[in-house]
Order: C-alpha cells, then structure tokens, then sequence
C-alpha cells in the first residue's frame, strides 16, 4: 500500500518503499489530495467549489480541465480506486487504498488512542509547504489545519503526562510533559504543567530550570513576562510551599466535528401576550453573550440566528447550515408578576435531547437574570466543560436591575444590526431610552456609540462633528461602567476606524478580540480597515474569522465579499455580493460589490445593469465611474461621454476615466495631486481596476502617492499596522496572549 506523510515535509512512497518523487514534484497535486482527504465535512465535493480554491485565475473551462488533468495524476499514482465520483459533478478520495500520517493520527484521537496520535506527529502539518496560484482560501485553510493539528498533538501530549502521573509513573509523565513543551516552546500552558510535574516528583531544581529557560525565551522574543499562576508557582517552589495539585483537562479532547464545541442559540418564542417579544428577545441576547465569555465554546453570533427564529427546517438541517454541535431552544411566558422560562439543548448530530429545565420566577431583573445565569451554567455542565473564575463571575453578571432597560437596549442591537438607515436611527432611539432608564447600563452606552459612530460611517449624518464626539464620549462611559467590557473596546476601535486614525483603531478591535476571541463585528471592522489600507490577506483572514461566528450576518458577508474581490477571487465576490442581497435586498453596499466584481469578470453588459442609478453613500462617485469605465472598455464610447457629465471636481474618478482612454500619464498627474482619499478611491489604489492602475503601482512616483494615502489613516508607511497576533493559551494567562506587536498602545 502507498505510504503518504504530511506531517512535516510531504513524502510518499509506493509498495516497495520507494520515494514517489514524480507526483510529490507538482505541489497542486498533493494540494488537491490532501484537501479533498481532510476538508471537513468530508465526503464529496462539487468540482465548482474546487475551482476557485485552486484555479481562482482560470475561467471555468480551463479550471475544469485542470482539475481533471490532476485527478489523472492522483489515479495514475495511487489507483484507479483512490478517485470516487457521486454523479458527473461531485468527487471524493477513499482513504482506504492508501495509508495517511494525518488520517490515522485523526482515528486515533477519535478512539483516545492520544501516544498513537502523539507518536504519529513528526513535525507541522505540511511543514514549509506553499502552493503557487493557489487562492488565499487554500492558504487560510493549510494554516487553521496545521494549527488543528497541533493543537491536537499539543493535548495528546499533556493528556498523556496527566494519564502517566495518575498512575504513578513520574518518568513517563515527565517524559510525555517534556515532549509537549517541545512542540510548543511558546505555551505557558504546557510549561506550567512540565514545572508542576517535575516539582512534584521531587525534582525542584529542574522545576525552576525550566522556569527560567520558559521565562527568558519569551522574554527574548515577545518582550513579554510570565502569567501569575506560573510566577506563583515558582515563588512556592524556592520556597518550598506545596503546591496546587495539576489540573487534569477535559477527556473530550477535540470531537471529529470540531476543535471546541459549538453551539448555536436559536431565538427564543414568545407565549402569550405580544408584548413579551421583545422582552424574550432581550433574554435570548443576553443568554448568547454569557456563553459568549466562555473561551472554550464557539458560539454562533445572534444576527446569524435571528432568522431561524420561524423557520421550518429541522434542529439537524440549521446545525448543519451553522455548522455547529449543538442547538438550544426555548419559550418565554409572562404570567402576572412572574416569568417562565423553558429551555432544550439538543444534540443536532443525531437530534437527541440531553438537558431540558423549566424555570419560573418572580418578574423582576435580579430573578431574570439569575435564570440565565443558572441556563448558561447548566449548558457548560452539559458540555463537560470547565470555567475559570474569570468566567463564572462573568456568565453571573447583572447588567442592570431595571428590566425595561434591558429590554430596550436587546431591541436595538437587533435593529442595529440590520445596518439599514431606518433600523440605525431606531436602535439610537431605543438606546437612548434604555440609557434614561438606568445611566448605569453599560452595553446601553455601548450600544449608543455604535450606533451613532455607524450612522455617520454609513453617511447617514452629515453634522459628523458632534455625532462622533457623542459616540466616543458614549464608549468611554460604557468602559468607565466595566472596564473588561470587549464590546466598548470594539466601539472604540469602530470610532478611531471612522475618524480615519488607523493605529489606536486596530489596536482597540485587537484588544476587543482578546477578551473575546469569538467578537464577529470586531473582526469584520479589522477586515474593513485591512482592505482599506493595503492588506488584502490580514481583510480576508478576519473576514473569514468574522462569517466563521456569524455566518448570516449582512455585515460580515459584506466584508467577506469585499476581501475576496481585493485578493482577486473575483468569482468569490461575486457569490458572496448575492448571498448578502438574498438575505437583505436593500443592501446597497453588496451591490456595488456585486457590479464591482463583474467588472473585474469583463462583465460589461451586467455591470452597467446593476449599477444603474446606484448610490452607495460610503462609495461615492465608485459606482457611476465603475459604468463609465465598462463602456469605454466595451466600446460604447458615446454612452461612456454621456455619463460622464455626472463626473465634475472627482480628481481620482477623472483619473481612471483618462487611463481608461490610455492617457496614462495625465492620469498619474492626477493621481499625484489628490491629498485626501476616501474609501472608494483607497480601495481603489491599492487593489482594484488592475487593467488600469497596474501601471500606476508599477511607476517610480507610486510611494508619493502611497504616503498621501496612509496620511488619510494616521499612517506615514504602508505596513505601520499593529501585528498581533492572538493565539489560544491557557485561562490562567487570559486566554490568549500577544505573540508579535509592531506599536505601543495610543
């Protein structure tokens, strides 16, 4: 049987033994082979979903013929058996006429076989491995699989040391402890256990040896100190104090299905008098953002679930739309002065019931929300899963103890979020109402901001003075009430993003994100503020991260299929622009992201149809230019001269119009002489049109231009960015922690 090996360096060798280097020599070969073999959900996949992951360039004839000249190779090296077809359109590779490192480490770590699994882990995934022409799709999916993988082997191998220790063996649980450290010089979680172990074996000076080497390698690279609970421990070990005994990890150690569970929390029904509705929806938002602070649980975000509401479809068809484990329901009753709340969690894998409660008490904001602390707790028992202190104090929080307040501020986040010019200035309404209420309510004044800060991003407001001044005054209060509070540091992030001031933006979505990996706007907002200043792969990573927590949301589906169009996954775009319009008709944004994709299509007929008389205030003269530019570039010159009467002062509009013509040099003399660039025209520059602004990247005097636009975001280079990174850590060192920082805080 061929041996296949994708951890590390790829290698395959035939029955004999013998290196395959023929068909290890095409990287998009093992490209395709690995990710039809590992994609989850595996199984089939359309030969059209394959394309544009690795042909995003191609038209789809010559993609199809591609990918079928590789299906070829794979055959020819692995047998005519290795390629199973479903119909003429859906492929699938059989992992059973051939063996494969990752695949059987996955069986192991589905049987807790985890020294198998461990011993199966040479090095990273694909370690080194890069495909060319391949789209950032296949590139964001090789690295989230190597840091599953990872992951994976990093547990198997604590989880391994904790087993040997319970049973007494100290060399081996020391031994598997050490191997874990090597994996990942960089986790405190792993080091804390290796110091934990070797204390309690009665080895103290290899305890504080390894504290010392931990603790000047971090220092050395991040700049950065050890978390408490590891200081604490070495202070107890020199001075000879007991220990606290190693924490065992949950046994659950990643399903099949998912790296952590997830769940998604359908919208809660009513029963009874109509005005319990909003009082339901307000109990539903609040339950979702207390499991939200659970840092092991994913989380489906509300707007992705808002819909599913009255839907028809079966608890296993939404998990599987969701992509999630897990589903809870339920029902709110008001009866005289008391309310009832009944609750399901289900199993969506196999439809199952595990835990149902009905809970009803006296009508007042301490018993409302003691109820959904006591269903977020229960839902983590159910789970098997574990929290830290940090995160029962946050899931037993009380918010506000007047209820109309809470009501009020849980409608308009819900209106907010439909991101319409109407439902914008109703949800600053009912903000300011909840804030009358109780002054005290901090997701109130969080609310406010937002609202205030999107409505003059959105062009809603044109006195943008004084509205953004009332935003950021709103954030800050909403921090002074809960300085842990990760939605006002995203408010703060959306009010720097909106005054165009790059560094303290970024710096405020990151540490949103932080406290609250699973933040959905906060990684769309870092998405838009990428795309905007030159860092398409940062856009889409975030976009992705943002549609992953909230796969319905009319925001983050915009950001995603902005990003696909500014990394030239043009066809990408465009499905993602008419998703969005299916969800939200009047949706202006995706529409121009639709006509914008189309035009990078060669499109012409079609763009001119659905740009028509559109105005997208963000965009300004983008989608009246875009039409001139398709007309010129289709030969309908008159039409072309016609629209563009509509073009008066718009130096950068005038610009494209001349390079459309060929008068390139004019068009760089205009290009030269703008100093403030907004939205359309930076996303312009430094992405889009490429028929017509390659040559302007390509010229000596592009950096001129280059500083003009970062000027515009508090930029004076291109790449002044904050790059950090959050990686997965342990609970006890918050969570996530900073592996790279290019800037001090502002």
């Amino acid at each position: 049987m061929t041996e296949l090996k994708i951890f590390g360096p790829a290698e395959m060798r035939n029955s004999r033994g013998e290196l395959e280097h023929s068909f290890l020599a095409g990287p998009k070969r093992l490209a395709l082979l690995v990710y039809l073999l590992l994609h989850k959900p595996h199984g089939f996949h359309r030969r059209d979903s394959l394309l544009p992951v690795f042909w995003p360039d191609q038209d789809q004839k010559s993609a199809r013929n591609s990918l079928s000249n590789m299906l070829y190779h794979i055959r020819k090296t692995l047998g005519t058996k290795v390629v199973e077809n479903r119909g003429s359109e859906e492929i699938a590779i059989n992992p059973e006429v051939f063996w494969c490192d990752a695949v059987a480490f996955e069986k192991a770590v589905r049987e807790k076989d985890y020294e198998t699994a461990f011993n199966l882990y040479r090095s990273d995934f694909l370690k080194g491995f890069h495909v060319q022409e391949a789209s950032s799709e296949f590139d964001h999916w090789l690295e989230q699989e190597r840091k599953r993988f990872h992951n994976l082997a990093l547990e198997g191998g604590r989880l391994l040391a904790e087993r040997a220790f319970g049973k007494r063996n100290y060399t081996e649980a020391v031994s598997w402890a050490r191997k874990a450290s090597g994996l990942d010089p960089f986790s405190e979680k792993v080091h804390l256990q290796l110091i934990k172990l070797l204390n309690e074996v009665g080895d103290p000076e290899s305890a504080l040896e390894t504290y010392t080497a931990f603790t000047d390698h971090i220092k050395r690279e991040f700049g950065e100190e050890p978390g408490q609970e590891l200081k604490s421990l070495c202070q107890s070990i020199k001075e000879r104090k007991p220990t606290p005994p190693i924490i065992s990890s949950a046994e659950n150690l990643l399903k099949e299905s998912s790296p952590q569970p997830s769940i998604a929390v359908l919208p809660f029904e009513s029963i009874g008098i109509d005005k319990a509705s909003s009082f339901t929806a307000a109990i539903h938002c609040d339950i979702l953002t207390r499991l939200s602070q659970v840092s092991d649980l994913f989380v489906i975000s509300r707007t992705s679930v808002l819909n599913l509401g009255n839907t028809s479809k079966l608890l296993p068809e939404i998990a599987r739309e969701l992509q999630v484990d897990w589903v809870l329901t339920g029902e709110v009753q008001e009866i005289g002065k008391q309310v009832k709340v009944s609750v399901r969690l289900v199993n969506a894998l196999n439809d199952r019931q595990v835990w149902a409660e009905i809970y009803q008490r006296e009508l007042s904001a301490g018993e409302v929300f003691k109820i959904q602390s006591e269903i977020t707790h229960n839902i983590i028992t159910a789970l098997e899963m574990r929290l830290s202190s940090k995160e029962k104090k946050a899931i037993k929080q009380i918010p506000t103890e007047d209820l109309e307040a809470f009501r009020l501020q849980a409608y308009g986040r819900w209106k907010l979020d439909q991101r319409t010019e109407k439902a914008m200035r109703m949800a600053e309404d009912y903000f300011r109402q909840a804030i009358s209420y109780d002054p005290k309510y901090a997701q109130a004044w969080m609310g406010l901001a937002d609202a205030l800060t999107l409505l003059h991003d959105y062009g809603h407001e044109k006195d943008g003075k004084n509205i953004l001044s009332e935003a950021q005054q709103a954030a800050q209060q909403a921090l002074k009430l809960d300085p842990g509070m990760s939605e006002a540091y995203a408010s703060l992030g959306l009010f720097y993003s909106t005054k165009r001031n790059a560094k303290p933006a970024v710096y405020n979505l990151k540490k949103a994100i932080e406290l609250q990996p699973g933040h959905a706007e906060a990684h769309a907002w870092l998405s838009w503020i990428y795309s905007l200043t030159g860092n398409p792969v940062e856009a889409l990573e975030n976009a992705l991260e943002a549609v992953k927590v909230n796969p319905l949301s009319q925001e983050a589906i915009s950001n995603l299929s902005l990003s696909r169009l500014i990394n030239g996954e043009y066809t990408k775009s465009l499905h993602e622009a008419e998703r969005l319009q299916q969800i939200q008709p009047d949706f202006k944004s995706a529409q121009f992201q639709e006509g914008l994709a189309l035009y990078h299509l060669g499109r012409d007929k079609e763009v001119n149809k659905v740009l028509k008389e559109l105005v997208v205030p963000w965009a300004g003269n983008g989608p009246l230019t875009t039409r001139i530019l398709s007309c010129i570039r289709s030969g309908e010159l008159q039409e072309a001269e016609w629209l563009s009467e509509g073009i008066k002062n718009d130096q950068f509009a005038i610009g494209l119009i001349q390079a459309a013509h060929g008068e390139k040099d004019l068009a760089l003399e205009k290009f030269l002489k703008i100093e403030f660039w907004d939205y359309w025209e930076m996303l312009s520059i430094h992405h889009l049109y490429p028929d017509l602004l390659d040559f302007v990247r390509r010229d000596a005097h592009f950096p001129i231009i280059l500083q003009k636009v970062n000027k515009t975001w508090g930029l004076t280079h291109q790449k002044e960015l904050p790059k950090i990174k959050i990686e997965a850590n342990s609970k006890a060192n918050s969570k996530y922690r900073k592996r790279q920082i290019g800037i001090d805080s502002e």
